[in-house]
């Protein structure tokens, strides 16, 4: 059986139709890594990190909505900070794959601005 190369698989894996639950799961379940660009509308939660409250019922997952605009430090870590371009990075809880996922903010910079 012919397998595509890694330059390949990673550019077919990273098209917007292929953002779907049974599709990432799929291709996770094969142990290889899915990395692609999330819509603008998605549903991202902080993780939840505090302690559990001892009440009955089923322990919290998530705290909050993330806001891409401007990542809160709590969470988000600086990865690369440079002149023209910082990246924050945090573990985050995806509604739309029902799992947590590792999520990188690229924030661009133009003039220092």
């Amino acid at each position: 059986m012919h397998r595509p190369s890694k330059r390949f698989l990673l550019m077919w894996l990273s098209m917007p139709i292929f953002q779907k639950k049974l599709f990432v799961d799929s291709v996770l379940s094969t142990g290889l890594h899915f990395i692609s660009r999330l819509r603008d509308d998605s549903l991202l939660m902080n993780k939840y990190y505090g302690k559990p409250t001892g009440k009955r019922g089923r322990l919290r997952k998530a705290q909050g909505r993330v806001n891409i605009d401007e990542p809160d430090t709590n969470y988000f870590n600086k990865q690369i900070c440079i002149q023209e371009l910082t990246i924050y990075s945090a573990v985050v809880h995806s509604k739309a794959f029902n799992r947590d996922i590792k999520l990188a903010i690229a924030v661009f910079f133009k003039d220092g601005k």
